[in-house]
């Protein structure tokens, strides 16, 4: 299964409240891309797996330092706003900045 596939069931699970699943997926990834990271952070943020989801949080800011809880919902205004609120609240559980620092 191709790396984009297998994101997009990563971000499905996580949206579908199958964390575990969404973690198993996002595993697959040697080099996830960002989408993936944050996947991963708000799935193990809903599991209490506190350490996982801050881990994946430093890595999120490691590739792109700017991420915030912010520039997140910006990037995704056409998400559905009841899907949108529940992975920015796991997001937020897993310690994503609500604002990046040059804002």
């Amino acid at each position: 299964m191709p790396n984009g596939i297998f994101g997009y069931w990563t971000a499905r699970s996580t949206n579908s409240r199958r964390y575990k699943e969404a973690i198993k997926l996002g595993k697959r990834f040697q080099n996830p891309p960002l989408t993936v990271l944050e996947n991963l952070a708000a799935s193990y943020a809903r599991l209490d797996c506190n350490r996982e989801a801050t881990e994946m949080v430093k890595r999120i800011l490691s590739v792109k330092p700017d991420h915030s809880i912010d520039s997140f919902t910006t990037g995704y205004a056409e998400v559905d706003e009841k899907v949108l609120t529940h992975f920015v609240e796991g997001l937020r559980k897993a310690g994503l900045p609500e604002k990046s620092c040059g804002r």
